[in-house]
């Protein structure tokens, strides 16, 4: 909150608690999982992976980074199970663990969840 114009004593009145990336992410994938979501709305457009886009006369393909080789739907799924277990989630449905949410703080939003029987 902008403290422009209000004295010192006064503006701490207004600070907040900075939420960290892995909080802020937890709840936000918590909101989509609560919704639904998952594994099978993380997945890129199979256009994307099967067809090049065009850019007049060439071609453009998925590729690696270093732009050796062209990706396939398989390699893309292994880096999804990469991204999912570097965030100690469930890498089958692409959720956070309820051990992982507890761990960031976030035991309320766990348990809410767990009584869903969502995690």
């Amino acid at each position: 909150m902008c403290s422009r114009g209000i004295g010192q004593q006064n503006s701490q009145l207004f600070q907040r608690r900075p939420l960290s990336p892995g909080i802020a992410g937890g709840v936000c994938v918590a909101a989509n999982v609560r919704e639904g979501f998952s594994r099978k709305d993380d997945r890129f457009p199979d256009r994307l992976v099967e067809e090049p886009l065009k850019s007049g006369d060439k071609e453009i393909r998925l590729m690696d980074y270093y732009r050796t080789r062209e990706l396939t739907r398989d390699d893309v799924e292994r880096m999804l199970d990469d991204y999912y277990d570097e965030r100690g989630w469930e890498v089958e449905r692409g959720i956070p663990t309820g051990e992982k949410l507890k761990g960031l703080g976030l035991k309320d939003v766990a348990g809410d969840l767990e009584k869903r029987s969502l995690i």
